[in-house]
C-alpha cells in the first residue's frame, strides 16, 4: 500500500490503528488547561506520556489524561488537596 493510501485511510478513519494520541498542545486545548499544566502533572508523576514521535514530541492518550486531569482538578477545587496528597489519593485508588 502506498504512503498516500495509508495517509488517506488514517484521515478518513479507515486505518486499523488510527493514532489515539495527542500532542501536548492539542490535549491541553481539548481538556481546557494550559500545556504547562500537563507538563507540571507529568513532572510530578501524575501523568505519563504514552510515547514520543520521531521528532521528540510527547504524545498522550487523550482518554486517560482527560479522566486524570478532571479528577485532579476536582480534588484540588473541592478538597483543596496538595499535589502530594493527590498523588496519595490516586495511588491508593489503583
Amino acid at each position: 500500500m502506498s504512503r498516500k493510501n495509508v495517509i488517506n485511510r488514517v484521515f478518513t478513519g479507515q486505518h486499523p490503528d488510527p493514532m489515539p494520541y495527542l500532542k501536548i498542545g492539542q490535549l491541553a486545548s481539548k481538556v481546557g488547561c494550559l500545556p504547562s499544566t500537563i507538563h507540571f502533572y507529568t513532572q510530578e508523576g501524575l501523568i505519563k506520556e504514552s510515547k514520543r514521535t520521531r521528532g521528540g514530541y510527547r504524545l498522550y492518550d487523550e482518554t486517560e489524561v482527560t479522566k486524570l486531569i478532571n479528577k485532579v482538578t476536582s480534588l484540588q477545587k473541592n478538597k483543596r488537596l496538595t499535589i502530594q496528597e493527590i498523588k496519595n489519593v490516586l495511588s491508593s485508588s489503583k
